[in-house]
């Protein structure tokens, strides 16, 4: 070994090269850092969304209102046992948000149908448009429709609340977690009003790498907006809170996970110099 090999200087990433990349990280980085449990893992997309905390707080908050009388007490704050019933249920304001809350999800899953054949048919760009109009109306078609309202709501016959004894109804009280027999529409779990209107959290992943405070207004708007829906569901006797927390857990993992397939960050990146 020559004398020149054993004193080389350590090669030095230059300063320059570098900075394109933490630029890409801390850009990434700053998409979700105030919405809670949702900025703790760190970057977005570029890392993919969190997945982590998002799953262990789902876990956590399921055991409590599984094996504590959370789930009953919550829903009881809304009944009034001296008519027996729930005075929020024909309130004007929950009427109007129940019946008319679910067409601002309905309109984004039509846009998503008219972006992607806009990005079938268009020469311009025509990869991101089409990924990003094919992911919105997929994860509206599983999260909200296949899963949410086709699959566990009219298979797991979870009694609503104003259904329950405890409540002046019928019919035993079934905690989160366990399936019951069909009968009285006893569809609570999970709630579809409430992933139809956690959907809207949807137009933040398509946007997130790019226009990062954008994403995070999105994420803001579409959280809250579905926490609104939760709410009417919940005070009108319709879903119990751990109904509504399933609801906005399989909308956001759907998300996730379609993000995962059809919005490649590697693949927008390319399609961003076409």
């Amino acid at each position: 070994m020559t004398t020149s090999t054993l004193h080389r200087p350590p090669v030095q990433q230059s300063p320059i090269a570098a900075e394109p990349e933490r630029a890409r990280w801390s850009e990434a980085a700053a998409i979700v850092p105030s919405v809670g449990l949702l900025g703790w893992i760190g970057p977005t997309f570029v890392a993919g969304w969190p997945v982590v905390w998002p799953v262990a707080a789902l876990i956590v908050a399921s055991v409590v209102l599984r094996w504590t009388s959370l789930d009953l007490a919550v829903s009881g704050w809304f009944y009034d046992p001296a008519s027996k019933s729930w005075p929020w249920f024909s309130n004007s304001v929950c009427t109007l948000f129940y019946h008319g809350g679910t067409y601002p999800a309905f309109g984004l899953a039509v846009c998503g149908v008219i972006l992607g054949l806009w990005g079938l048919l268009s020469p311009w760009r025509r990869g991101r448009y089409l990924r990003a109009g094919t992911f919105l109306w997929i994860v509206f078609f599983l999260g909200p429709g296949l899963v949410v309202n086709t699959g566990l709501k009219v298979h797991w016959g979870r009694p609503r609340p104003h259904q329950v004894m405890e409540f002046g109804g019928a019919l035993p009280f079934v905690p989160v977690g366990t399936r019951s027999r069909l009968e009285q529409d006893n569809r609570s779990f999970p709630s579809g009003h409430a992933a139809v209107a956690f959907f809207l959290i949807a137009p933040a992943f398509v946007v997130d790498r790019r226009r990062p405070q954008l994403a995070r207004r999105l994420l803001a708007t579409g959280l809250l907006f579905g926490t609104a829906m939760s709410a009417v569901r919940v005070v009108q006797g319709g879903h119990f809170a751990s109904d509504v927390l399933w609801s906005a857990a399989i909308v956001y993992f759907t998300c996730v996970v379609c993000a995962r397939v059809l919005l490649n960050p590697r693949c927008a990146t390319d399609s961003a110099h076409h």
